[in-house]
């Protein structure tokens, strides 16, 4: 007989005696009677290792107290995080969690995997195809006199015709500049033929007018002549 501190779920520590045949089942009981829950409900955790009733107690660690949680899926998480630490591998591999909808994270994953495969692949054999060009050729070497020179002229065409496009660009605007003033020049002669040609069919109104005026004057004076005969007329008769 041996007795041991257990932590409770309280945090409080209790005081349980321990046999050499069925450890696991005699701490529960013990436990159970003093906190006053169910054996069914609680398990017991050393360090962060889950005990069973197969394994043996260590009597040196401290032993907690838990609380089962009833519901869910069984504590998945919580097996994988336990797989870790008895493998002794500091990766978990979270293939096997579900996402949102439900679904593994292996299937989700498993369109992108096989394209990431496809293009690796295909990158494997463009460079295998390079090697064997590159290989049967000897590879491409560059004549460095050539090249420079090339260079040269390449950037004298392009001096050059950039000098040109300017130089063409201010051509054009003088030219444009010469036939505004042209263009304005045109407009002011029709404007001042226009205004003679206004002002003359003016004066011809005016003639026409004055015309008109003496026309009607002789008119009015040939009526009271008419007038004047016929006065006579009369008296004499």
């Amino acid at each position: 007989m041996s007795s041991l501190f257990v932590r409770s779920i309280s945090g409080k520590y209790l005081c349980v005696e321990l046999n050499s045949n069925n450890e696991y089942d005699n701490l529960l009981l013990q436990i159970s009677q003093k906190e006053g829950i169910p054996k069914e409900k609680l398990y017991l955790k050393q360090g962060k290792k889950i005990l069973n009733e197969k394994e043996k107690i260590d009597k040196e660690k401290q032993i907690e107290v838990n609380l089962r949680l009833e519901g869910g899926k069984g504590g998945f998480g919580s097996l994988l995080r336990s797989s870790k630490f008895r493998s002794g591998v500091n990766h978990i591999s979270k293939t096997a969690c579900r996402d949102i909808h439900g679904r593994r994270l292996i299937h989700v994953n498993l369109p992108q995997k096989i394209a990431n495969e496809k293009k690796e692949k295909q990158k494997k054999l463009l460079e295998k195809k390079a090697e064997d060009f590159l290989a049967k050729t000897g590879g491409y070497i560059v004549d460095e006199t050539k090249y420079l020179h090339k260079r040269r002229l390449t950037k004298r065409r392009i001096a050059d015709s950039v000098q040109f496009g300017l130089e063409k660009n201010v051509d054009q605007k003088i030219k444009r500049k010469k036939n505004k003033k042209q263009i304005k020049k045109k407009k002011d002669g029709l404007k001042f033929t226009e205004t003679v040609i206004s002002n003359g069919n003016l004066e011809k109104e005016k003639e026409k007018e004055i015309e008109k005026e003496k026309e009607n004057e002789k008119e009015m004076k040939m009526k009271k002549k008419k007038k004047k005969k016929l006065k006579k007329k009369r008296k004499r008769k």
